[in-house]
């Protein structure tokens, strides 16, 4: 009963990993670093294995680039994330997304974990080898119900 590490390096399951000490401007430049595509999730260390979960919208919405009225009227992404860029507000002042249930990568199976992310909050689980992360699991919802990320 384990997660495999192959099911963990999937590219849908790709993330940001930043500590709490860092700052918004930081977590884009991570993101850039990654390849800059801003669908990314950023996972927030909090630390003692406490992960938290937001997105550059959900950056760009509090920063008052996007209204939540008028989206289609938010500037480019481009521009959302050289605005974020100088954006020194400390991570572990931003009220993440959801705050990520958390399981060692030995102690459940793919599936279980899979419907574990399903009924957790922001669909996502931090996985965890020796206490260190070790990647995330996602699972989107659709309008037939979830599915996993990969599919």
């Amino acid at each position: 009963m384990t997660i495999p590490d192959e099911t963990l390096a999937r590219p849908a399951y790709r993330h940001v990993r930043c500590p709490a000490g860092g700052t918004v401007g930081d977590a884009i430049a991570a993101l850039r670093a990654a390849g800059g595509e801003a669908w990314l999730p950023i996972v927030i260390d909090f630390g003692g294995g406490r992960y938290g979960l937001t997105q550059v919208q959900s950056l760009a919405r509090r920063a008052g680039l996007i209204s939540a009225g008028l989206p289609y009227r938010a500037p480019p992404i481009e521009a959302q994330l050289d605005t974020l860029a100088q954006d020194d507000t400390p991570l572990a002042e931003i009220a993440p997304d959801a705050v990520l249930d958390t399981v060692e990568q030995d102690s459940i199976s793919e599936e279980d974990a899979l419907t574990r992310a399903a009924r957790s909050p922001g669909r996502a689980l931090a996985v965890t080898r020796g206490g260190e992360l070790a990647g995330i699991l996602v699972v989107r919802r659709t309008r037939h119900g979830f599915r996993r990320a990969n599919e």
